[in-house]
């Protein structure tokens, strides 16, 4: 275990044979969930929560996140999905030894590289550390999990999701047909009117994922049968994607 502050603020449990889920219990009361999803020579880390304690080193005690390198993905720069991220750089210019990167979505850089202002941490008196950007991903980018294989044969497919901030992006597992959705879609009540939010930017987003999966399934969202539902029932009933958000 790793001991101190990061066993009383981390909990974990293992989704599939690569992915586990790590909650946050915070002093903001966000209760952020951190992805890690293994591939054959990389973990990836997607979103880093509140930085309640050092979450690098907490993962380093998780049986099978122990010896590969870390590549950091956050779905957008909201303080509670990027307040971790220090613990992965050595300040704003540079990486730790064992990670790989730390990437965000290319759709709006601007609202990204603005993160002093566009993270909401003056709204909740949180004080992000100072971080670096590696890759900025764009629609259609796949983060590969296994770099000896074909390119995309298994990884990560980035979806640019707006709609909650302009710069949130999901992440689709193809080999278990799940998707990270960031703050796209969770339990709760949404939050649209943060600054950057945009209603439109979000049923568009929600359309876009819905229309894809009920493509590949074979669905018709026309049917006046009443067989047509939403992205987030057909994930419950299995017809979509496993949703985790």
């Amino acid at each position: 275990m790793a001991g101190g502050d990061a066993d009383r603020v981390f909990t974990t449990r293992k989704l599939s044979d690569r992915v586990w889920v790590t909650r946050e219990t915070d002093t903001f009361g966000e209760s952020p969930l951190i992805y890690c999803v293994r591939g054959r020579d990389k973990i990836v880390v997607i979103d880093t929560g509140c930085g309640s304690a050092d979450l690098r080193t907490f993962l380093r005690s998780i049986p099978g996140l122990g010896e590969l390198p870390f590549l950091v993905v956050n779905t957008h720069v909201h303080y509670d999905h990027i307040m971790g991220n220090h613990c992965f750089c050595r300040g704003s210019d540079a990486l730790r030894d064992d990670c790989l990167g730390v990437c965000q979505g290319a759709r709006d850089t601007a609202f990204s590289q603005r993160w002093t202002e566009t993270s909401l941490q003056g709204m909740v008196g949180a004080t992000v550390q100072p971080f670096c950007v590696t890759r900025w991903l764009q629609e259609g980018d796949c983060i590969d999990l296994d770099d000896t294989a074909e390119r995309g044969a298994d990884g990560l497919e980035v979806i640019y999701t707006p709609g909650h901030t302009p710069d949130s992006i999901s992440l689709y597992l193809s080999a278990e047909h799940r998707i990270f959705t960031g703050d796209l879609v969770y339990p709760g009540g949404l939050y649209l009117f943060l600054p950057g939010s945009s209603i439109v930017d979000f049923e568009k987003s929600i359309t876009k994922l819905r229309q894809r999966w009920s493509h590949e399934a074979g669905d018709n969202d026309d049917a006046s049968d009443g067989r047509a539902t939403s992205s987030a029932k057909r994930a419950r009933q299995g017809d979509g994607p496993v949703m985790s958000c």
